[in-house]
């Protein structure tokens, strides 16, 4: 699982690695399936290990998986001697894939994404740092293809961090719901990013939001409003007191306990 040939770098083991096995699975398991079908000790055996994946897929908390594997465990258990069998069987494989299809799609919903990222990064002024997921970042040469080369304010979000030590007036962020699917590790860094800014001097001046993406433009809270609002600690944009302890009186802070 090296990613080249110069030297060893592998790469974490993902169910798409497992895909080039099916293949030869599936023709084993064809050749054999006079004795798993007929025999009593292969069937046995097979119920266990279905019953093995249903465990599984449940402690998982994978419901429709969990569901999928007990229907094949009962037909395969008491149908599997009648002539019906191998029809339903054969539709209970297929019923997977069709569904995958439609799942992936509503999921990704690819060209939807792709067609605002790049109204996004294209309508933005290249001083303005657009943060956005690690994995669009990493694809961002081909994403922005049309682009001669990509974009030097395009950070991801796990180095939130180093874009706002350069302490911008203005910033934005591109987040593509999918990584909820494919990278639920980049929740991580989103939440820390939104616990950072909780108490940071920015606001939120623009917002979209729909089943596959999600943006916003944030703008630093100008001196003045920001004093007032440092004035009025109890209002509804509250500021960290620790970033600017020298506006805060302790009078103000006792209002507000």
């Amino acid at each position: 699982m090296s990613s080249t040939f110069e030297l060893y770098n592998p790469i974490f083991l993902n169910q798409e690695h497992l895909i080039s096995l099916i293949g030869s699975f599936s023709v084993l398991a064809a050749m054999g399936a006079k004795e798993w079908r007929n025999k009593p000790n292969w069937k046995s055996i097979s119920a266990v290990i279905v019953a093995l994946g249903i465990s599984v897929a449940f402690l998982l908390e994978d419901p429709k998986m969990g569901a999928y594997l007990t229907g094949m465990g009962l037909l395969y258990v008491f149908v599997s001697d009648y002539k019906l069998f191998k029809p339903v069987f054969v539709l209970l494989l297929i019923l997977p894939v069709v569904a995958s299809f439609y799942f992936q799609i509503q999921t990704k919903n690819y060209p939807h994404f792709k067609k605002h990222f790049n109204e996004y990064v294209l309508s933005t002024e290249s001083q303005v740092p657009i943060l956005t997921n690690n994995f669009v970042f990493l694809s961002r040469e081909v994403l922005l293809s049309e682009l001669p080369s990509p974009p030097e304010n395009l950070f991801q979000v796990e180095d939130w961090n180093k874009t706002m030590d350069q302490n911008p007036d203005m910033f934005k962020i591109f987040i593509y719901k999918y990584y909820r699917h494919a990278y639920p590790d980049e929740q991580e860094f989103i939440s820390s990013f939104d616990l950072w800014l909780s108490t940071s001097p920015y606001k939120t001046v623009e917002e979209f939001e729909d089943d596959w993406i999600h943006t916003k433009t944030f703008r630093k809270i100008p001196k003045e409003e920001l004093f007032q609002s440092l004035l009025s600690p109890c209002g509804k944009d509250p500021v960290d007191i620790e970033t600017y302890p020298e506006f805060i009186s302790g009078g103000s802070i006792a209002a507000c306990q």
